[in-house]
């Protein structure tokens, strides 16, 4: 089992948040809150790996549902999902997106790097 806090955050972005998770073999639990956020816009989250890192361009291990900003662009959301059990040993990252799952094109508008 393990717990890790992430920093989620971009340079050249005003959106920033925390992530606090905690695994016990495939079940991965925790919260996210991110801010900055359009007010009442919905972002796709993903887990991103192995072996990456921000700034490279893995592909997801495993999400939970959409972010949805409140009215102040804060969004909250408790985390209940089956990951791969080393995710939270290193060498995956969290990143939140400009817009919802749905849509194709879809960057990314802040990350944190998952570190033991």
């Amino acid at each position: 089992a393990g717990v890790v806090g992430v920093r989620i955050m971009q340079d050249q972005s005003t959106v920033r948040g925390l992530g606090h998770f905690e695994q016990d073999g495939e079940r991965l639990t925790g919260f996210v809150v991110v801010w900055g956020l359009e007010p009442n816009s919905t972002h796709a989250v993903h887990f991103h790996g192995p072996e990456s890192r921000c700034g490279m361009d893995a592909d997801p291990v495993a999400v939970h549902p959409d972010l949805t900003a409140d009215g102040d662009g804060v969004a909250y959301t408790e985390v209940d999902i089956a990951a791969e059990p080393r995710l939270l040993g290193g060498g995956y990252y969290y990143n939140v997106h400009e817009g919802p799952s749905s849509e194709a094109v879809n960057p990314e508008i802040a990350c944190g790097n998952i570190e033991p």
